[in-house]
């Protein structure tokens, strides 16, 4: 899978809480020089381009 990441060529993955360190696709991203977010760092970084929920 990470052969196709490749041909991609993302500029950021965000992971899932459920996936391991270890994954073999957040190990790519890490030797590639891609940043990881998990979805908490996502809702942080965007939370002043949306209006708040209700």
């Amino acid at each position: 899978m990470p052969g196709e990441l490749a041909e991609f060529a993302p500029e950021l993955l965000v992971a899932s809480p459920g996936f391991h360190p270890d994954h073999p696709v957040l190990e790519w991203a890490g030797t590639e020089g891609v940043p990881v977010w998990g979805d908490i760092e996502l809702a942080w970084r965007v939370r002043d381009k949306v209006e708040t929920a209700e």
